[in-house]
């Protein structure tokens, strides 16, 4: 029994380091324990499998490579996500090839990737993101495990964060790399896991009215994250938990010459509990508080209630709603203020209207307010679209979607509104 605990010791060792690190905007939740709320009780309509149009891969041994390319051709009536709205068409190629063990105990894999897009006729937002992402997990005994990931992507900011900057016309290149341990065990009715994280953040260069380069330098940072979960069950259908999050930022270079950046430290504590009621609803919900301490005189702390939500309702067997919905502390990309409180939600709801015909429709929704200026920034945006599965090989992907975003009080980013519509094939192997 001392090997899952020493799985726990080797995750909180990683997650204690405090040297500089960085904003809390990555694509995923930072460094924090992933949800684990499904008890095997419910299947969401995208998740309940269809194995006469699942892929089968290549066997390689004891892996499986999967190969996979989407084609997509898209409309968009705001390109670059201004007022004065310009539209364009624009064709995506994403080619992917993963390889990923078949073992019954542990497990390996990697992928890597691209996301080519090219606009017709407007070419300052023209994309080349790629991406290799790595893992493994390894088991120890019947309730403990390690897993270890790494990866390194080159990304681009959507117009819509809260943190993009304000008049930019070219695409928003950034790269990301990430290295993360993640430990768990069980005993009894108790769950543990604790997590570590470094991540990296590297902007780019971007072209700004009059064709001119504006440098991003000051918006590079290096993020260490630590968090440790206890959970305890209650009943076979519910658990209750306590997280604890702790965030070291540190930034590159000061954000003038004569202003400090926002280094940085990060605290934040729910608790709340976890779900998965038959036939009914499943999912996890926390409240806390976070605080987050600045090192430069200049910027105001920011504290407050903190929390997270993912719920999952099941109307029929063929209808799935889901909610999402976080609270949560990030810098600011303007001058006199420290950073804001993005409060983000979002609900989506998913059909199986055939065995292989899938639609959904999603509407979100997120508040940021600043700190140290008077400014608000809202987005709003609505999609819907579906899936059509042909054979093994072959899908067909639809989307059509409207967004916006707005500034109240000093202007933090652009103020805009889109509306887009793309078609997407897929081919897998």
């Amino acid at each position: 029994m001392r090997m899952p605990l020493l799985a726990v010791t080797i995750a909180m060792l990683g997650s204690i380091s405090t040297p500089a690190g960085a904003q809390s905007s990555s694509p995923m939740l930072q460094g924090e324990i992933p949800f684990e709320y499904s008890r095997g009780r419910n299947v969401s309509v995208r998740e309940r499998p269809r194995p006469e149009y699942e892929a089968l891969g290549i066997p390689l041994g004891g892996f499986t490579l999967s190969p996979s390319l989407d084609v997509a051709t898209a409309y968009t009536d705001n390109v670059y996500a201004i007022q004065t709205k310009t539209s364009d068409g624009r064709v995506d190629f994403n080619p992917e090839l993963a390889i990923r063990s078949r073992w019954s105990r542990n497990r390996l894999s990697l992928t890597g990737g691209a996301n080519i897009r090219r606009y017709f006729n407007e070419t300052l937002r023209n994309e080349d993101g790629w991406y290799v992402r790595g893992g493994g997990r390894y088991e120890i005994g019947l309730n403990g495990s390690i897993e270890a990931s790494a990866q390194t992507e080159k990304l681009y900011e959507s117009r819509f964060s809260p943190s993009t900057t304000i008049d930019v016309l070219s695409s928003v290149p950034y790269r990301f790399n990430q290295l993360r341990l993640l430990g768990q065990t069980s005993r009894g009715r108790f769950r543990f896991a604790a997590s570590g994280s470094y991540e990296n953040y590297d902007f780019s260069a971007v072209v700004i009215p009059g064709g001119e380069n504006l440098s991003q330098d000051n918006r590079d940072r290096r993020n260490w994250t630590g968090a440790a979960l206890a959970e305890y069950g209650v009943s076979p259908d519910m658990a209750v938990f306590t997280q604890l999050t702790y965030e070291d930022i540190g930034y590159d270079t000061p954000l003038s010459a004569s202003v400090p950046n926002r280094d940085s430290r990060t605290l934040r504590v729910i608790g709340g509990v976890s779900l998965d009621f038959t036939a009914l609803l499943r999912g996890r919900i926390g409240l806390g508080y976070m605080k987050r301490r600045y090192d430069a005189d200049i910027y105001r702390d920011i504290g407050g209630l903190s929390g997270e939500a993912v719920l999952e309702y099941f109307p029929s067997q063929l209808t799935t709603v889901g909610l999402t919905v976080r609270r949560r502390i990030d810098d600011a990309s303007v001058t006199n203020s420290s950073g804001y409180i993005s409060t983000s939600s979002s609900l989506r709801i998913d059909h199986e209207l055939l065995r292989n015909l899938v639609l959904n429709a999603q509407v979100g929704y997120e508040l940021g307010k600043y700190r140290g200026i008077d400014s608000e920034t809202k987005v709003f945006r609505i999609n819907g679209g579906g899936r059509y599965l042909i054979n093994r090989t072959i899908s067909l992907g639809f989307d059509v979607g409207y967004g916006e975003r707005k500034n109240d009080g000093v202007p933090t980013g652009p103020a805009f509104n889109e509306t887009r519509g793309q078609l997407t094939v897929t081919f897998r192997k």
